[in-house]
Order: structure tokens, then C-alpha cells, then sequence
């Protein structure tokens, strides 16, 4: 089902991308890939956040201290913010619980039947989410790039593709280069674009794609990654479709953000 954009409300799931189960309480195994020490603690952009799934997951399952998500759909933002507070609502108060099922204290029944146990404030504090064009945004008080310091890790997982027939490849270039300036040094870019086949298919759906599409030279590929690189990155890791023990659909990209000078850390080599 779609949106008024037409945004699919369920196209960054998972479930969609790796033939998992969908539910709130299965981890989202593209997020698996990551080495877990580069999530504890990060601050996250997922651009693209669609209605919320991955940046729940992020604050439900991997530790993350907070999570920024942006997307061009003001409905799927709206139910971004009140998925993550579904989520949220299952925790255990208490970090330490010894049973492991934090998730699971507060079940789904007990959400539904009396709502949300997390206040709204506390919400906003760990997840936060910002309704807009990521590539040409300029407002750096209401755009995610106004992130202090910059993101520890940036998503995007599943929409390069409609930044590409959004915007050709000037604005591609640009979506990378803004994401270059959103990490800071050394950290981490999280990428699963879709194949070129897909563009076709998309342009089938909405021939008001096509002249972008026509004039589209950087395809998925060597191209893309080419170009990644030159916006100041490093291939950490990459997933070939069925790698990584969780049946991927598409490739999924680690890249890591180049810093200046001597002494810095390098990260992790994979």
C-alpha cells in the first residue's frame, strides 16, 4: 500500500529485502551486518526512514544513543514517530533485566489494549524524525545535518535508487557528498541500493521518471561505488546477494568516511 507520494509504507523492511519475518520483534538482519561495536552507543541518520522499522530496531536491539530519520513523506514520518514509540513501549525499565527479553516485557497485547508506556519527550529524545528532501535541504537548523560533530553511522538502505530518478546524477553526487559531511571522520556508511533492473521497473510504473532515467550515466555497480569514493570514502565491506547468513536480496555496502591527518583511528578492516 501507498502513500499520497507514493511511497510504499513497508519498502525498508526487511522482510521485503531478505524474505524474514516482519514482525516488530524480529531483528532486522541487514542491521546484523554491522560489527555490533560500531552501533553501541552511535548517534544513527537513516535516510529514507519510511515508517520507523529499522530506526525501532536500531533503539530496541542495538544500543544505539539515538536515532535521526528523514524522508520525504510526511505520513510514513508521522507513523515513524508512533512505531518507534510502539516499540520503545516493550522495553523493561531496567537495562540490567536478567531475563534477556526486555522486548517482551511490555507484550504487544498490553501496547494495543491500554498504549504506549513511553512518554512522548522521551521519545523524541532517542528518536527523532524530520520530514524532507534530504539532497536539497538548506536549513541547517531543521535539516538532519545540523547533527554536531556528525553521525556515527549513516543508513541508507533501499533509497538511492528514488534519489537517483528524483534528482540524475548531479543530485546523486550530491546525496553522497551531503552524507559525507553528515558522518563524522572515520565513521560509518550503511548502503543497500537497488539494481539497475529496478529503475527500469520504476520508470515502467511512472513514466514521469523517464526523462531523469534517459539522462542517467552512474549506474548500481562499479559506477556507484566509484563515485562513493570520491566523496571520501572507503569499501570496508560489501554483501553479495544471498551473503551474510541472512538471504539478501540486494547488495549491501560498509563504507567508512576518510579523516584528515595522522594519528586518527582507522576503524575496522573486515
Amino acid at each position: 500500500m501507498s502513500t499520497k507520494t507514493g511511497s510504499y509504507k513497508t519498502y525498508q523492511s526487511h522482510a521485503r529485502h531478505t524474505g524474514s519475518n516482519p514482525a516488530a520483534h524480529i531483528p532486522d538482519p541487514r542491521l546484523l551486518l554491522i560489527p555490533q561495536e560500531i552501533l553501541k552507543d552511535a548517534t544513527v541518520l537513516d535516510i529514507g526512514c519510511n515508517n520507523g522499522a529499522v530506526a525501532g530496531h536500531l533503539l530496541l536491539r542495538h544500543a544505539v544513543k539515538s536515532v535521526v530519520g528523514v524522508d520525504v513523506d510526511e505520513e510514513l514520518i508521522l507513523k515513524s514517530r508512533s512505531h518507534v514509540n510502539f516499540m520503545l513501549s516493550r522495553l523493561h525499565p531496567d537495562k540490567t533485566d536478567p531475563g534477556g527479553k526486555r522486548e517482551e516485557w511490555y507484550p504487544v497485547s498490553s501496547v494495543r489494549k491500554y498504549g504506549s508506556r513511553i512518554a512522548h519527550a522521551e521519545v523524541c529524545a532517542r528518536g527523532r524524525f524530520w520530514c524532507g528532501d534530504y539532497v536539497t535541504a538548506v536549513d541547517p537548523v531543521s535539516s538532519p545535518s545540523s547533527a554536531g560533530g556528525g553521525y556515527d553511522v549513516v543508513l541508507a538502505l533501499s533509497v538511492v535508487k528514488w534519489v537517483h530518478l528524483a534528482h540524475g546524477d548531479a543530485g546523486l553526487r550530491r546525496f553522497f557528498e551531503k552524507v559525507a559531511a553528515d558522518v563524522r571522520p572515520w565513521g560509518y556508511f550503511l548502503l543497500e541500493p537497488q539494481d539497475w533492473e529496478s529503475y527500469g521497473r520504476a520508470v515502467g510504473k511512472n513514466p514521469a521518471l523517464r526523462g531523469v532515467f534517459e539522462g542517467i550515466r552512474v549506474r548500481p555497480g562499479e559506477g556507484m561505488e566509484g563515485l562513493i569514493v570520491e566523496c571520501g570514502f572507503r569499501v570496508v565491506r560489501k554483501w553479495g546477494v544471498g551473503e551474510g547468513g541472512v538471504g539478501l536480496k540486494r547488495e549491501v555496502l560498509l563504507f567508512q568516511r576518510l579523516g584528515k591527518g595522522e594519528g586518527e583511528e582507522s576503524g575496522l578492516d573486515m
